[in-house]
């Protein structure tokens, strides 16, 4: 995400112009399938971190500081009743969703990802500094 607005990585041994401390606060993976079938917060996947911008020049003290927090599975499950055995079918749609699905955080990474370029791109235009937008290719449109 940062080299695609400009940023690039300072060599070993090199000060850096900034510092992108983010430390994890809270991870949860929860269960993706009570997350599937109940949904309505069971099964909650989480992911928070503490984030603090800092300009190694002038102090260690964090020039811009904010805290992230993503969430999947807030929303109703497939098992939604409807008559006899209607809830089984669902459940058994459902399974085979959880069973294609990835493990881990891929979801909560990508909203956390935006979070930290948002706020990041909020910062450096108010301070004047070059934050380019990435440039989209045809696999990514």
């Amino acid at each position: 995400m940062l080299s695609e607005r400009g940023l690039t990585a300072a060599p070993a041994g090199e000060s850096p112009d900034l510092i992108l401390r983010c430390v994890v606060t809270d991870a949860r993976s929860g269960s993706k399938l009570k997350r599937i079938v109940i949904g309505l917060g069971a099964g909650k996947a989480r992911l928070q971190l503490q984030v603090s911008l800092i300009e190694p020049r002038i102090n260690q003290q964090p020039i811009l500081s904010f805290e992230t927090a993503s969430t999947t599975g807030s929303s109703p499950g497939a098992a939604i009743p409807v008559g006899p055995g209607g809830a089984i079918g669902a459940v058994g749609g459902a399974y085979g969703l959880y069973k294609g699905s990835k493990q881990g955080l891929p979801l909560e990474e990508q909203q956390t990802q935006k979070k930290i370029d948002g706020q990041l791109k909020t910062y450096f235009a108010a301070q004047g500094w070059a934050y380019r937008e990435p440039v989209l290719t045809a696999a990514a449109r």
